[in-house]
Parts: C-alpha cells; sequence; structure tokens
C-alpha cells in the first residue's frame, strides 16, 4: 500500500468523466507512464493548476503522488502525468525507494534541471534549526504547549519537509492546525474557532486556496505566542468535538 501525504486542502472535483485525482490505491513504474499530449486542455489545465496548489500549500517542488485530501485519498490519474511530461510541465521521473512512482517534480519550481532530489527524513529539530535563534525556544514551547493539551495529539503530529508540522485529530484524518516555521517568523493557522480577536491578529486565509485552516498568527515572540494558545485549545476542543 501507498503512503499517502496529508494536506489541509479540500478535493475540489473536476467533474467530468474522470477525475484528475481517482479513488485508487494502485501504484505505477515510471517505464508505465505513457508520455503523450493531452487532448483535453482544460482538464489538464486543472490538473496541473491541482498540483500547483499542493506544492504552494507543503512548500516544495516536490508534488506527492497519493495525497490524503483531509481524509479524502485519492492518487494522481496516470494519463494527466504523461500528458504534463509531454508539457514539460513536469521534469523527468523518478521511481521512488518503493519501486513505483511516488512523486513528481514541477519543472518551473525546480531549483534545478535534471535528477530529483532524495527525500531526507525530517524532524522537529530541523525545524528548530531553520528559524531564528530568537525564535527557537518560542517553537519548542509553541509544541510543547500543544502536546500538554492532550495527550493523544503525539499521534496526530506530522512532522514534514519545508519546514512544516501538521496535526490531526488522532483517529482520523480531521487536520485542525499548522505550523510553518519560517527564519524570521512562525506561523500558526488553525480552523475557524470563533473566539474574538481584540488585537485583529488573524490573516483570513482566502477561501479559494480551499484549506480546512482558515485563520493564520503571524508569531514574532513570546507576546504573540500567548495571544494564540486560546485559540489553539480552542480548535483543539472543536475539531474533537466535530470527530
Amino acid at each position: 500500500m501507498p503512503q499517502w501525504t496529508f494536506v489541509a486542502l479540500g478535493y475540489e472535483r473536476w467533474g467530468g468523466e474522470k477525475e484528475v485525482f481517482v479513488a485508487s490505491a494502485d501504484t505505477v513504474s515510471v517505464n508505465s507512464i505513457k508520455i503523450v499530449r493531452a487532448p483535453d486542455k482544460e482538464r489538464q489545465n486543472f490538473f496541473q493548476d491541482k498540483l500547483v496548489a499542493i506544492a504552494w500549500h507543503l512548500g516544495t517542488y516536490e508534488v506527492p503522488v497519493f495525497v490524503d485530501f483531509n481524509g479524502e485519498e485519492r492518487r494522481m490519474d496516470w494519463d494527466c502525468v504523461g500528458h504534463a511530461l509531454a508539457s514539460s510541465f513536469l521534469g523527468p521521473l523518478q521511481d521512488g525507494p518503493e519501486g513505483y512512482l511516488t512523486h513528481v517534480a514541477i519543472s518551473s519550481l525546480m531549483p534545478s534541471a535534471g535528477k530529483i532530489d532524495a527525500r531526507p527524513s525530517i524532524s522537529f529539530k530541523d525545524h528548530v534549526a531553520y528559524t531564528d535563534a530568537r525564535l527557537q525556544p518560542i517553537l519548542r514551547q509553541l509544541r510543547q504547549h500543544i502536546l500538554e493539551i492532550d495527550g493523544c495529539l503525539h499521534e496526530g503530529e506530522a512532522v514534514t519537509p519545508a519546514q512544516r508540522i501538521a496535526y490531526t485529530v488522532p483517529g482520523t484524518r480531521r487536520g485542525f492546525l499548522e505550523i510553518k516555521v519560517q527564519r524570521n517568523a512562525i506561523l500558526v493557522r488553525l480552523i475557524d474557532t470563533g473566539l474574538a480577536d481584540p488585537r485583529g491578529a488573524i490573516h483570513r486565509i482566502p477561501d479559494s486556496h480551499g484549506w480546512v485552516v482558515k485563520d493564520e498568527f503571524r508569531i514574532l515572540g513570546k507576546e504573540d505566542a500567548e495571544y494564540v494558545k486560546p485559540f489553539i485549545r480552542a480548535a483543539w476542543r472543536l475539531a474533537k468535538a466535530e470527530s
């Protein structure tokens, strides 16, 4: 069985005869992909827009083939992959260590042409090291606070590439919190809690993004981190109650 990559994006359906991401766990080797021009350019553009959205969300030029769209598991349509190769939208493919295609690379986002880099394992310590020294203790404390809200949240934590930490309700695929680690800031993204925001700190994520998380807080110091904690707790209570 393939490994599904969780993204806090709802799956947007094409609505035609065949979806661009299909409900299947079938795998394929690179040599089996047919490289031909797309007969339906509108459908193909829709597919490629979805890849860009996922790449932007994950912060990487490599897009997982097997995607968990907030609980809905779908893989890329093989024909769409072949069409994207024919137009050079995607870079050269490479089977993963599992022996089948697991990721594709968007050519325009790749740092350089050629072989797709291996994907090293990522840890929370890597994300701490990435951010500015003054933010490192704040990031550690935020994570500690999250994990202390409920002991089961250890199971719902996913440390991913591109300085991202995602949290789901354990036992489900319901995402409610993401942390995006930047050099000079920590972004906390939450589902809508309905709590009052007297500081006006919430940046509303456009609905057009299709994200499950709706509110973004920019953490620049200790006061910002303290301010966001009640919102984190409220998001967890809401997500748990609705699961």
